[in-house]
């Protein structure tokens, strides 16, 4: 498949309750960088589905990722692989939930700046 059919594929295919979790987490603040364990976390998502998740959305072009900038001995672990939500992400993100906002709402208040 062409780099450029990834994006329309994912956004025309239903995304899992998980897929929707993890892409919620990141509206509810954009410019923030997330790990992989805040994100399992956070979602309610394992592993197991959080790897491919995240790569596949990365490939669509709806999330960037980097590692930390930082010295694994002054710190004491390892650097971290952040992930962002990119503009493009944003559009389609709340294009998939847009649908189901109003249910939201009602359950978690701090979605309605979505």
């Amino acid at each position: 498949m062409p780099a450029d059919d990834i994006g329309d594929t994912l956004a025309s295919m239903m995304l899992s309750s998980g897929a929707l979790r993890v892409l919620a987490l990141f509206l509810e603040a954009p410019q923030t960088g997330r790990y992989v364990l805040e994100i399992a976390k956070e979602a309610g998502v394992g592993s197991s589905t959080l790897y491919p998740l995240l790569a596949r959305l990365e490939a669509a072009g709806w999330l960037t990722s980097e590692w930390e900038d930082l010295d694994p001995k002054a710190e004491g672990r390892p650097a971290r692989r952040l992930y962002w939500i990119t503009d493009l992400g944003i559009v389609e993100a709340r294009n998939e939930i847009r649908p189901l906002l109003a249910r939201l709402r009602n359950m978690r208040p701090g979605l309605e700046a979505i």
